[in-house]
């Protein structure tokens, strides 16, 4: 493996360890909260530490945007379509994710384009079918597994109902696109932006990639405590997490493009919202 000096400065990696620094930071805060010792803001429905990661994301998002010399509309715009997609419905609008779900695609494209990455979210309508195929069709194995999980762990019924059909293919692209979009895509873009578009060849900066783009998502899906009361189940349970679901995510974004890494996340989430509504 080659040295960490291969692209003759430490800086790039000061800036990947000092966001991991401050994810586990907010880690540490959650974890207090849940145990009664603090009480911060955002603590509502989807949790003070998914807030605080999407509020940090959407700071470094706007930190770019700022940089930024040229005005891409149709990055605008797609940007725009996606955060409404996810965060305004009846009974449900979001400005804070919205906005930064609209930043960190904006901010993401931009730097993409900066070093002739395009193809991470620039496609035809053909190449964008095929890659939704893509998704959808390495995503059957963990739909499946996610099924047994809730219906024999968490001893939920199955429940092949229609009227819930619908309503699970749009609410599942709430999660599909935005988490996809803010842990995921703006990240791998921020890993590029660090290294100044040429990501060294090794097994440490794939490491390090992996790393940044599945774990701090998965651990948004578990209350802190878990790991304190139950620490053996929890771990296993995170580590099945990242495996079955982190890992084909994140290759999905690097080797094929955004839209196949949505199609990966929504079709598992689109199953399980529809047969057993959680």
């Amino acid at each position: 493996m080659n040295k960490i000096s291969h692209n003759s400065s430490i800086k790039p990696y000061l800036k990947i360890f000092s966001l991991i620094t401050i994810f586990i930071l907010f880690l540490m805060l959650q974890l207090s909260e849940e145990l009664g010792n603090l009480r911060l803001p955002f603590n509502g429905q989807l949790g003070t530490l998914t807030y605080w990661n999407c509020i940090l994301i959407g700071f470094i998002s706007i930190f770019y945007i700022f940089k930024i010399k040229k005005f891409y509309i149709w990055d605008l715009i797609t940007g725009i379509i996606l955060g409404c997609i996810c965060f305004f419905r009846p009974n449900f609008i979001n400005p804070i994710l919205l906005s930064i779900t609209i930043f960190s695609y904006y901010s993401a494209a931009y730097i993409f384009r900066n070093y002739g990455k395009q193809n991470y979210f620039l496609a035809d309508f053909k190449n964008i079918l095929n890659s939704v195929k893509t998704g959808i069709l390495i995503s059957i194995i963990p739909t499946i597994t996610n099924i047994v999980e809730f219906k024999f762990i968490n001893n939920l019924s199955v429940d092949f109902n229609l009227i819930r059909f619908p309503f699970a293919m749009f609410a599942a692209l709430q999660p599909g696109i935005a988490e996809e979009v803010i842990f995921r895509f703006f990240l791998l873009a921020f890993v590029l932006n660090a290294f100044k578009g040429k990501l060294p060849k090794t097994n440490f900066i794939e490491f390090l990639i992996y790393f940044l783009m599945i774990v701090p998502h998965c651990l948004l899906h578990y209350q802190m405590n878990e790991f304190i009361q139950n620490p053996i189940p929890a771990i296993l349970n995170l580590i099945y997490m990242c495996v079955f679901y982190g890992i084909p995510a994140v290759w999905l974004m690097k080797n094929k493009n955004l839209y196949a890494a949505i199609s990966f996340h929504w079709f598992i989430d689109f199953i399980r919202f529809w047969l057993i509504g959680a």
